[in-house]
């Protein structure tokens, strides 16, 4: 049986949002369990255009949504401002972080990739996201047929 990935997805709203949103809830191995969001905190996503059948709990707060979830994977695809801290937070709850945010510094990259080592946890940071993203998670979903307990660690893989 294939472990299931409990997955949040910040900034919901944004062109790659709503597109990571329809890919997380079309991948079987997926789950969706909330999304972080600068407005609407109590709603559903499902509350909003363009995501009617997607009924999970909006938070505009990530520490909140991880101490009530168990969160396995965060992705995030909001502005520059927030990817750090939201990268912060997530090694803090022990959640890998996807990030599709530009603006980080080398000594940002530095930093991270420190707090990624100490804490063992993967994660990807990749500023242009546009299209490679959205194929980086199809290809993921491809690998994961064949490798079924494959896990980021120790590192963080820069894409740009």
């Amino acid at each position: 049986m294939e472990k299931t990935v409990n997955i949040v997805i910040a900034g919901p709203r944004g062109n790659m949002g709503s597109e990571a949103v329809k890919l997380v809830e079309n991948t079987a191995t997926f789950n969706l369990i909330a999304v972080v969001d600068s407005k609407h905190e109590g709603k559903k996503l499902s509350d909003l255009d363009h995501f009617s059948n997607v009924d999970v709990p909006i938070f505009t707060n990530m520490e909140t949504c991880f101490q009530e979830h168990d969160v396995d994977v965060l992705i995030d695809l909001t502005a520059p401002q927030f990817g750090r801290k939201h990268m912060e937070i997530a090694f803090q709850y022990g959640v890998s972080p996807v990030v599709g945010t530009t603006g980080f510094t080398e000594e940002d990259i530095v930093e991270l990739r420190q707090i990624a080592e100490t804490k063992e946890i993967g994660a990807i940071i990749a500023p242009n996201f546009a299209i490679g993203a959205i194929l980086m998670m199809k290809f993921s979903q491809l690998a994961a047929k064949y490798m079924t307990d494959v896990r980021l660690s120790n590192v963080i893989m820069i894409v740009s």
